[in-house]
């Protein structure tokens, strides 16, 4: 029979010794290290094998754990650096510095290797590709969708550049607004936009920006450079990236308007994340 109860040091009277040493083999689906650490100290104390999944966050490592045989969860004191960090956190409620890192470590792997990468076994294929699994499906979409909307010049690399400054640091952060406006509360009536959450401000491309400039620049060479195509000689000067923002700010982007579907989307993904935590 399926049981709600939150797994804690609170609910050990339900979740007691007798519980878990009925038990044949105790599997996590859990995203914090707290609750983790509890769990896998009932296992050792039950002495029960425990699967441990999800341990590098999307990386999709497990650990198998079992009494007497290898060590416990608790027994792998991971460096500092190495902690684990919510998706949820990077994609939509940065606390430090670090999580903007990752965030923007993950788009450009994606970006420059990823779906590059892709690309180049689909064209090395050709018509012998045979998708096998849902990974090879999904670097099939990719690699065709880089080779859909392949850049034919400079200038297409630039429209391309402006675009992606438009959804990653305005439209973005609208939809996130939309679905979590400022005076949105919790279901305990606190404020949703109370530290560590911090609410986000909407960019607005400015061409006298040097940072916005140096984004369109740098963003629109790497793009460029991806499909092979001539970069300027001038590309790290001053007045080349002026020159980029100039052509980006030329650039017509189509006005936000709110997705209900992604909304719902985010809404689920949030609920999952605080669920997860209290776990």
């Amino acid at each position: 029979m399926a049981r709600l109860d939150k797994v804690h040091e609170g609910t050990s009277h339900i979740f007691n010794d007798k519980f878990f040493e009925s038990l044949s083999i105790v599997t996590n689906a859990l995203d914090n290290v707290k609750a983790r650490l509890y769990v896998d100290s009932r296992c050792v104390t039950a002495r029960r094998p425990l699967l441990e999944s999800g341990t590098l966050g999307s990386m999709g490592h497990t650990q198998i754990i079992l009494p007497g045989v290898t060590e416990s969860y608790a027994s792998m004191a991971d460096e500092e650096g190495n902690q684990e960090i919510p998706i949820c956190t990077l994609k939509m409620f940065p606390e430090e510095s670090i999580h903007c890192v990752e965030w923007a470590r993950d788009h450009f792997g994606k970006m420059f290797t990823i779906n590059p990468r892709s690309t180049m076994a689909l064209l090395e294929a050709g018509e012998a590709i045979n998708p096998t699994s849902q990974q090879d499906i999904t670097n099939l979409k990719n690699g065709l969708k880089m080779l859909q909307k392949r850049p034919k010049n400079f200038n297409d690399c630039i429209e391309y550049a402006r675009k992606r400054f438009e959804k990653y640091y305005s439209k973005d952060i609208k939809q996130l607004l939309h679905v979590y406006p400022l005076d949105t509360k919790t279901k305990e009536g606190n404020m949703f936009w109370s530290l560590p959450k911090r609410a986000p401000t909407a960019l607005v491309f400015n061409k006298d920006d040097k940072l916005h400039c140096m984004f369109i620049a740098s963003l629109a060479c790497l793009r460029a450079t991806i499909y092979f195509l001539p970069i300027p000689e001038n590309s790290r000067t001053d007045e080349f990236r002026t020159h980029c923002g100039e052509m980006a700010n030329a650039v017509k982007v189509a006005e936000f308007k709110p997705n209900e579907a992604k909304a719902k989307e985010m809404q689920a993904e949030i609920n999952k994340a605080d669920k997860g935590k209290e776990e």
